[in-house]
């Protein structure tokens, strides 16, 4: 079993090409869900996203983008646990707006956003009769890679923006969609921590206090051999804790952007 997406204490999940799932972790429950219609999923591209707030409702939405590479246009069914079926959404979308869509998206106040090469856009699920996808304003000038990751943490929408010499920009969205503000600057290369060849930021989690929020880092450093460990950064204090060590696992050839970690959210919401 496959873990695509992880939203408020619910998993997404595939096993096999033909099998999705949603599992809560909590009390060890899953069900099985119908396939949406034209279901066609390729394995490095993951066109689902799920939506689910309980403090909103006790039922869950799964987007799924079918993308038609003969008319260049998308076509979004939309999953409503509480009535079982998939929804076919009448409009349809330019592809350009879906070149990144996949399970990276994340889940932030009533809408699905995802980083596009240029642009943040975001689905809002309020009104789903007529459905939007809408640019978020971003950055200008300023072009985005696979390195670069949006991520929620305490009800704020965060866009990392990695730079060359292990520095990265973290900014908040801030006054519904009119902008980011500069949040944080990390840089890694003057902290005192083992030389890193290579690392993935996997999540950014922000404390009840700034001297509480700290990066989740994926790396691999130099030695006598090479080595793959996760480590805790803490972002104001400037200083590495060591997590635990992967050079073990098989997750020590899988160093890339793409690689995802989950938050566990304890929840008994029936699945």
């Amino acid at each position: 079993m496959e873990v695509w997406q992880s939203c408020n204490g619910l998993l997404l999940c595939t096993h096999g090409p033909d099998k999705l799932y949603v599992y809560n972790p909590t009390t060890n429950h899953s069900k099985l869900l119908p396939l949406p219609h034209l279901w066609a999923p390729i394995w490095y591209i993951k066109p689902l996203a799920m939506a689910f707030d309980p403090t909103l409702s006790p039922h869950y939405k799964i987007l799924y983008a079918r993308q038609d590479y003969i008319t260049r246009l998308v076509h979004l069914q939309i999953y409503s646990s509480e009535a079982g079926i998939w929804r076919p959404c009448a409009q349809t979308f330019s592809r350009t707006s879906f070149i990144a869509f996949d399970s990276r998206a994340v889940y932030w106040r009533d809408a699905i956003h995802w980083l596009s090469r240029i642009h943040v856009f975001h689905f809002s699920l309020k009104d789903m009769d007529n459905p939007l996808v809408e640019d978020h304003r971003t950055l200008y000038g300023i072009r985005y890679g696979g390195h670069d990751k949006l991520l929620v943490s305490r009800d704020c929408l965060l866009l990392v923006k990695m730079l060359p010499h292990q520095i990265m920009n973290v900014y908040e969205s801030i006054n519904h969609y009119s902008g980011w503000s500069l949040k944080y600057q990390v840089n890694l290369e003057p902290a005192p921590a083992p030389p890193l060849v290579d690392f993935n930021l996997l999540s950014l989690v922000i404390g009840e206090t700034e001297e509480d929020s700290f990066l989740v880092l994926q790396v691999t450093g130099t030695g006598t051999r090479s080595c793959s460990m996760l480590l805790r950064f803490n972002i104001i204090s400037k200083t590495f804790h060591h997590l635990c060590d992967l050079t073990q696992f098989h997750l020590r050839y899988t160093l890339k952007p793409y690689s995802s970690s989950f938050f566990f959210t304890p929840s008994l919401v029936a699945v």
